[in-house]
C-alpha cells in the first residue's frame, strides 16, 4: 500500500488479502484508483478491487478486513447483472452466427433480413453494455469456495497429504474454508467450553407434550435450570448495543448459573430489552427480584459517565414497568481494571479457590455468548494488559452478538459485582504475574 500513495490507478489485484492490512489498503491504495481517461472510466473494471485469499486465522494475527464484503453483498444486483450478462452475450453470439451466414448466401432478400436483425442487435448492445457496466462498477461479488472444488484436479492424495501435515486448525481454514472459532491469546485463560457449558438445558417432559396444533412458546418454565423461587442476577452493558447476561446462584451459592441473553441495538431501546426479560421469565416468576450489575468502566470521560448512570437507572425503570424489583448496583463503586478481571476470570473458570462458585453457561440459550468468549483476545499494549475490543468497532451492530466482546463484558460486570469481594485480597494487590494495570 505504501507503494501507490501518491499515484493514479484504474484497478487494483490483491494476492493473499489476510498478509494485508485492510486499513492501510482502505487508506492508500483504495483512494488511487482515480486514474484514467474518459474511456476508461466508463470501464467496468474502474474503481474495482479484485482480491483472492485464504481464510484469515486472526489468532494466529491474520487480518480478515474482507470478510465484511461477504454481508455488503447485494445478491438481487448480482442475479440481474448474469441476466443482462447473459442477453447480451447472447446478442454477440446471435451476431457472430449472422456474419456467419452472410458469407456464405448471395441471396439480396437473406442479406437484408441479416442486417435489420444486425442493426436491432446492435441497438440492444449499445443499450445496454453502458448499463451493464455501471452495474458492475457497483457490484461486490463475494465467494467463498474451500479446496474440494478442484477434488478431481487434486486427487484424494493431497488432502491425505494436507490433512498429515497441517494442524486440525490449519487444516480448516487452508483447505476447507472454515473460520477459525477461538483466538489462541484469549482473555479467558481457564474458560473450557467443554467444562464450563452445558446442554441439557430444557424439561423435556413438559415440552414433548405438545403436539403440532398447540401452540407452544419457549419461556423459562422450560429451562431445567432456571428456580422461579430464586432472584436473577444480571449483567448489563450499555450503549448502542445493550446486551444482559443473566443467571442464578445454585447449590448453596457453590454454582452459578448462566442461563440465558438478550441483546438489542438501536433503534431498539431499554424498554425492548426489559419486554425481552419480561416475555421470557415474567409470567413464569414467583421470586421478581432483579439484582442489576451495569458497567464499571474506567476509561469513560464524564459525559460518558453520566450516560452509563442514565442508562442503568433507564433500564431499571423499564424493568420495574413490568413488575420486577430491581435492586441497582455499581453506583459509586471503585473503578475495574483489566487485570482485575482478568484475575477473577481466571480463577473464577480455574476453579481452584474454594470460596468461589463453578460457573456454568447454558450453550442452548447463550449461544453468541459462548461463541464471543472463545474469540474474546488478550492484549498488551506497552505491557499492560487489556481485553482487545476491537471487534466492537469493526462488526455492525447485527452482526455483534457473537463476534464481539460486548456480551463477555456484560459477564464480567456481572461476575465481578458478584463474587470480587470473595477474593478482594487477590484483586486489591497487584500481582506479579500480570502486567501494569489498565483501566477499561
Amino acid at each position: 500500500p505504501e507503494s501507490v500513495a501518491g499515484r493514479n490507478a484504474v484497478h487494483a489485484f490483491v494476492e493473499e488479502m489476510k498478509h494485508n492490512s485492510g486499513e492501510k489498503l482502505k487508506s492508500r491504495l483504495f483512494p488511487s484508483l482515480r486514474g484514467g481517461s474518459a474511456e476508461i472510466r466508463r470501464s467496468a473494471y474502474y474503481e474495482g478491487v479484485t482480491g483472492v485469499s485464504d481464510t484469515a486465522r486472526v489468532d494466529l494475527g491474520e487480518d480478515d478486513w474482507f470478510e465484511e464484503y461477504e454481508n455488503k453483498m447485494d445478491r438481487q444486483l448480482i442475479e440481474e447483472i448474469a441476466s443482462v450478462s447473459l442477453s447480451i452475450n447472447q446478442s454477440l453470439y446471435k451476431q457472430f452466427t449472422l456474419q456467419q451466414e452472410l458469407r456464405n448466401t448471395k441471396n439480396p432478400v437473406v442479406m437484408e433480413k441479416i442486417r435489420l436483425e444486425n442493426e436491432r442487435l446492435n441497438a440492444f448492445v449499445a443499450r445496454w453494455k453502458p448499463r451493464l457496466a455501471d452495474m458492475r462498477r457497483n457490484a461486490i461479488y463475494y465467494i467463498r469456495a474451500s479446496s474440494f472444488c478442484n477434488k478431481d484436479i487434486l486427487g484424494p492424495k493431497f488432502f491425505k497429504t494436507q490433512l498429515d501435515t497441517l494442524d486440525m486448525d490449519e487444516f480448516l481454514t487452508a483447505i476447507c474454508a472454515i473460520r477459525h472459532k477461538e483466538v489462541t491469546n484469549k482473555f479467558f485463560t481457564t474458560y473450557d467450553h467443554e467444562r464450563h457449558q452445558f446442554k441439557d438445558s430444557y424439561i423435556y417432559d413438559q415440552i414433548l407434550k405438545f403436539d403440532l396444533k398447540d401452540q407452544f412458546l419457549l419461556t423459562a418454565r422450560y429451562l431445567r435450570h432456571y428456580d422461579k423461587r430464586e432472584p436473577l442476577y444480571i449483567g448489563y452493558d450499555p450503549g448502542n448495543f445493550q446486551s444482559l447476561i443473566v443467571g442464578q446462584k445454585k447449590d448453596y451459592g457453590n454454582r452459578f448459573d448462566i442461563i440465558k441473553e438478550f441483546w438489542a441495538y438501536i433503534p431498539d431501546d431499554q424498554q425492548n430489552l426489559a419486554q425481552q426479560v419480561y416475555s421470557f421469565f415474567g409470567t413464569d416468576a414467583v421470586n421478581k427480584v432483579i439484582h442489576l450489575y451495569p458497567d464499571r468502566a474506567g476509561n469513560k470521560t464524564r459525559e460518558e459517565l453520566e450516560q452509563i448512570t442514565t442508562d442503568s437507572l433507564t433500564m431499571k425503570a423499564a424493568l420495574e414497568s413490568y413488575g420486577f424489583s430491581v435492586i441497582l448496583y455499581n453506583d459509586g463503586a471503585p473503578t475495574i481494571y483489566h487485570w482485575q478481571q482478568f484475575r477473577l476470570c481466571q480463577l473464577l473458570f480455574g476453579e481452584k479457590l474454594p470460596l468461589l462458585p463453578k460457573v456454568r453457561i447454558d450453550e442452548n440459550e447463550c449461544p453468541n455468548l459462548c461463541s464471543a468468549i472463545l474469540i474474546s483476545p488478550l492484549k498488551k499494549t506497552n505491557g499492560k494488559i487489556e481485553l482487545d475490543k476491537a471487534s466492537e468497532k469493526k462488526e455492525e451492530l447485527k452482526r455483534r452478538p457473537g463476534l464481539t466482546t460486548q456480551l463477555p463484558s456484560a459477564m464480567i460486570y456481572l461476575l465481578y459485582g458478584l463474587y470480587s469481594d470473595l477474593i478482594k485480597k487477590e484483586l486489591s494487590s497487584y500481582p506479579d504475574d500480570l502486567p501494569e494495570n489498565l483501566a477499561i
